[in-house]
């Protein structure tokens, strides 16, 4: 098998540095799938978009939004990030590159979360309780996207010491329709915590990677010895 250092090692040797906003690419129903999986679009990651089981439900929805841009306009003003005003009530109008600022600072400094929920009273307990969960459990990392299921994506974390797979759940979208590009795909993200399941923090910094034959095979090779091990989705 392939240990996790043999896998840093390569994904040393094979990226570059740049990392960029994702625009995913625009496909039509009978296209060749943007996975890489040689199949049409609609017999592949189309069918997983229209079923709506990677990501969250309408509720879920609300509720990761409701807690997630009301933390981030805490840690805005409170740090003074970026001159901008987060729009609580729509949360699809927002700037993406001046929350991108804001979050990173917010993981910079995760006890604000703490101070966030003392600072507000009006939240729920429901709300209390996810945000407890993120500042306890959130998994900041560089991680390889390995796969595509019906009910989530599967990630291989690169960083760890140990070969670690998580079955993220997309928030509005299925990952496969957020991102429309060839697997495997090495990217930044924050995972969190979403009742009992992974979702990431709505932000993936994703590397400009050329793969050769023998790099794809290491990572196939190290992906199946990881999911062919007992246990082997990890939770947070």
């Amino acid at each position: 098998g392939y240990t996790p250092n043999e896998m840093r090692s390569l994904l040393n040797d094979n990226c570059s540095s740049e990392r960029k906003f994702h625009q995913p690419l625009d496909v039509g129903r009978n296209d060749t799938c943007p996975c890489g999986s040689g199949k049409k679009y609609k017999q592949c990651c189309l069918k997983t978009e229209k079923m709506e089981l990677a990501n969250l439900s309408k509720q879920e929805q609300e509720s990761f939004y409701e807690a997630w841009l009301r933390l981030l306009d805490f840690v805005n003003r409170k740090l003074s990030v970026v001159d901008y005003e987060i729009n609580l009530l729509t949360p699809h109008s927002t700037n993406e590159r001046q929350i991108h600022k804001i979050r990173n600072k917010l993981w910079e400094n995760p006890e604000l979360i703490i101070e966030f929920i003392n600072s507000d009273v009006t939240l729920s307990k429901e709300l209390v309780q996810l945000l407890h969960s993120w500042k306890d459990k959130f998994l900041k990392g560089t991680f390889m996207l390995m796969k595509y299921e019906l009910e989530y994506a599967i990630f291989v974390d690169a960083s760890s010491e140990k070969t670690y797979l998580y079955a993220v759940k997309g928030i509005t979208n299925a990952l496969a329709n957020a991102i429309r590009a060839p697997l495997p795909i090495m990217l930044d993200t924050v995972l969190l915590p979403f009742g009992d399941k992974i979702i990431y923090d709505s932000f993936l910094d994703l590397y400009s990677i050329n793969y050769g034959d023998n790099a794809k095979t290491l990572l196939e090779k190290a992906f199946q010895s990881a999911a062919n091990s007992p246990g082997a989705v990890s939770r947070l």
